[in-house]
């Protein structure tokens, strides 16, 4: 996928890692080879909302910038409006119009990237790969050519309902959901692949 671009450098440490990976270990791992030098994750707007499901989230903010790219489909609402708490006030202090501050400051900002985004998601491209429909101007010719060439996705099953998970599990996600809220938290381990499983992120 980056072949050609200069630009881009390819970091392959999180599958090499053995165990569990999360992007605050990375972060930090990066952090000590770059001590004095700003860092910026990048994520979309969609990935944004959901961070307080990620493993020691708030600690992020003290590694890198967060650089918000805005998807499409998600319209002229503000970025305040769509967070919840306790990630919303996050936004409401780190927020950042002025992109010559992530420059000034090593971390700590939220800045949101505008741009013409093109209505195109990992999911799309699955159930496109799923359905044998072509994948060009969606990616690359070299990544949608590996894909073919390993036969992935070739089973992945298109999304029928809300979510990709069977009516049987949606209706056992729905009715367990408060009671696993309430046992083991927003934050733990075990809520993470709760969440994870009843197809929610």
């Amino acid at each position: 996928a980056l072949r050609g671009n200069q630009s881009l450098k390819v970091d392959d440490r999180e599958i090499k890692r053995s165990g569990p990976s999360f992007t605050i270990d990375t972060l930090r791992e990066i952090r000590k080879e770059v001590p004095n030098k700003p860092l910026a994750l990048i994520m979309g707007v969609d990935v944004f909302v959901q961070l307080p499901t990620w493993h020691e989230w708030e600690k992020i903010f003290n590694l890198a910038h967060i650089i918000v790219a805005e998807r499409a489909g998600y319209g002229a609402i503000p970025l305040v409006d769509r967070a919840l708490e306790p990630l919303k006030s996050h936004v409401v202090s780190r927020l950042n119009i002025n992109r010559v501050k992530l420059q000034e400051n090593l971390s700590g900002n939220i800045f949101v990237y505008k741009f013409t985004a093109l209505a195109i998601s990992s999911t799309m491209i699955r159930n496109s790969m799923a359905q044998n429909k072509s994948l060009k101007y969606l990616m690359p010719e070299t990544v949608s050519k590996y894909i073919e060439r390993e036969g992935l996705y070739k089973h992945w099953k298109t999304k029928r309902s809300i979510n990709w998970i069977d009516q049987k599990s949606l209706r056992w996600c729905q009715s367990n959901w408060n009671k696993m809220y309430s046992r083991v938290g927003y934050h733990s381990n075990v809520w993470l692949r709760y969440y994870r499983y009843c197809g929610i992120r």
